[in-house]
């Protein structure tokens, strides 16, 4: 069950509606009860509604200097420790990936032939 205070930190997953149906449902009972809380989700669903219309322009040059300086950019990894299963030596992205190789490369092969028929045999 959710506690008191950390119905508080919830007021922006509820204003995009982002929680799970229990705890939405305990949130909103939380928000007859508090006002604070309730201004809150009120100013952040303005605010997602006002970014969801908002629209940038981008020139193409600026654009082009952006696309032409991406392989020098290093992503920096994820600040915090990693969640379990992410991790990318022994992970569990080693079991599937072969799987999904395999299958990649038998419908790039199959829509190659043809009609895209497979032969005989397979």
């Amino acid at each position: 069950m959710i506690g008191s205070a950390d119905l508080h930190t919830l007021t922006g997953a509820y204003a995009v509606d982002a929680l799970l149906p229990a705890e939405a449902e305990a949130f909103s009972r939380h928000l007859g009860a508090c006002p604070a809380c309730a201004q809150e989700v009120r100013e952040l669903r303005e605010t997602a509604t006002r970014l969801g219309c908002a629209v940038t322009q981008v020139s193409p040059a600026l654009r082009d200097q952006i696309v032409r300086a991406l392989p020098e950019v290093r992503q920096l990894p994820p600040l915090g420790p990693r969640p379990a299963g992410a991790s990318l030596r022994g992970g569990t992205w080693q079991r599937w990936l072969p799987g999904v190789a395999v299958a990649a490369s038998r419908a790039f092969g199959e829509s190659r032939r043809p009609g895209g028929q497979p032969t005989a045999g397979r």
